[in-house]
């Protein structure tokens, strides 16, 4: 089951946009990895914003694992 094109390109128009505009933040306990497959990002304490820029092919699979508790403020 393939992403249709005009999905694919919304998908990454919103990947694009939800982690751009990296400004000042506060990260306490942060430890990130990247590798060319995979993201991962581990925090106690962070706030701003976080970006990646991604490049797929036509017929590449995205897929977003997103994890996440908030003890406080708000996550969006």
């Amino acid at each position: 089951m393939g992403i249709k094109p005009g999905i694919k390109s919304l998908l990454f128009g919103f990947i694009v946009i939800g982690l751009a505009a990296c400004s000042s933040s506060l990260r306490v306990g942060w430890f990130s990895r990247n590798l060319p497959t995979q993201t991962t990002a581990f925090y106690n304490t962070f706030t701003g914003t976080e970006q990646r820029q991604i490049e797929v092919d036509a017929g590449d699979e995205v897929v977003l694992d997103v994890q996440s508790k908030v003890t406080k403020g708000d996550l969006y």
